[in-house]
């Protein structure tokens, strides 16, 4: 199960979520540089467009530019901050 909130600038340049997720994220892209918090749990994050994989866990940050097509694998539940930002 995937729990968000979200929260959005006035002139929507800027989203914020606080995500609590279970469940592996399938590949996909956003039009926006995205910046991920993680604050509990732990997982992959793989960049489809290069193959490059980056293990995260409690602590990580992962920064991911716009329009590049990825996923997220969750190996136990993850709670973090997203920011997607109009670059």
């Amino acid at each position: 199960m995937i729990k968000r909130k979200e929260l959005y600038s006035e002139d929507n340049s800027c989203k914020v979520f606080l995500v609590e997720s279970d469940e592996s994220l399938p590949e996909h892209e956003h039009n926006t540089k995205e910046i991920m918090f993680i604050l509990e749990g732990e997982g992959t994050l793989e960049i489809i467009n290069t193959g490059e994989r980056r293990n995260f866990r409690e602590g990580s940050v992962l920064e991911i530019k716009a329009n590049t097509k990825h996923k997220l694998e969750i190996n136990s539940k993850v709670k973090g901050i997203v920011i997607y930002a109009k670059v």
